[in-house]
């Protein structure tokens, strides 16, 4: 598969994200594993990661900031809005195998305030940015 191919299956597994579970799913082999390090869980097999996805109790939004990597890895910088709600900053890294995921750990940042300290140096990004 080629690197704009991988790019266009991840957007497109991002955008039926939260709406289409099953098309969302598309991008994973039957055997994915799915880690989230953060809450310490691990979802195993495409039909177990489509079936948590549709029971999730809240909507879900991805927005892609961008994406990046070559061969079979690839990384994903998003902001996600559950139910709407303020924004939570996500990375996903997916590792690809004969064209699907195999793999995917995901790291969710909530937003904190800057720190005073920095101010003289930093540039303030809208929270709405992707």
């Amino acid at each position: 598969m080629d690197e704009s191919a991988i790019q266009e299956l991840i957007a497109s597994h991002f955008a039926a994200a939260g709406k289409d579970e099953v098309a969302a799913g598309e991008i994973f082999a039957d055997d994915a594993v799915i880690e989230w390090p953060q809450s310490g869980e691990r979802i195993r097999g495409k039909q177990q990661i489509i079936a948590m996805h549709e029971a999730a109790p809240f909507a879900v939004d991805i927005a892609i900031r961008r994406t990046i990597g070559n061969g079979d890895l690839w990384v994903t910088e998003s902001t996600i809005r559950y139910d709407g709600e303020r924004p939570t900053k996500a990375a996903f890294i997916m590792e690809f195998r004969d064209g699907k995921v195999v793999r995917e750990t995901d790291y969710f940042g909530e937003p904190f305030a800057p720190a005073e300290y920095r101010s003289t140096w930093v540039e303030l990004m809208s929270e709405d940015e992707p």
